[in-house]
């Protein structure tokens, strides 16, 4: 009578959301640290973010803007009008086979306390963590398929790809 070995399980989107949040707060990197398009708040036009916000991207990222690969992390600190009270914090985590069909991307929305948003509830007050409609549906208009507005020509402030004027 041999005994299987247990097979871990997989986290939960609660387990793995908290475990991300301590990955983006590691004492000696917080993502804070990490590069920056803009360093100082910019207006965010349509709102969907903030009035306000502010972006960093882990090295990865930061290397490969425009083609960003998987293990690319975006985070963005999401400000009220004032600019000053930070109100969300959107991530992005381009994870291989997470959803092929939207880039791979895996989203989540955290207050800032490091807890997950939820959906409101008559949506259903769902964690907002993994394949969040409405981040695809409007990230999908992004140019070059690639479901990021940061390299978008097109967008204010946006880097420029070498060569370009």
């Amino acid at each position: 009578n041999r005994s299987v070995p247990a097979t871990p399980r997989p986290p939960t989107i609660a387990e793995f959301a908290a475990s991300f949040w301590k990955y983006l707060h590691k004492p000696d990197a917080t993502y804070r640290s990490w590069g920056s398009p803009g360093k100082t708040a910019v207006l965010n036009t349509d709102g969907s973010h903030g009035a306000f916000g502010r972006t960093f991207l882990n090295e990865l990222a930061d290397r490969n803007l425009r083609q960003l690969p998987i293990g690319s992390v975006l985070v963005r600190e999401e400000y009220d009008a004032d600019g000053q009270a930070l109100r969300n914090i959107s991530v992005m985590y381009r994870s291989k086979a997470t959803n092929p069909k939207n880039g791979n991307w895996y989203w989540m929305l955290y207050q800032p306390n490091g807890k997950l948003a939820r959906t409101p509830r008559e949506q259903g007050n769902r964690e907002m963590a993994g394949r969040i409609g409405v981040c695809i549906e409007c990230h999908r208009h992004a140019a070059g398929n690639d479901f990021v507005f940061l390299n978008d020509r097109s967008v204010p402030g946006a880097p420029k790809a070498p060569g370009t004027p």
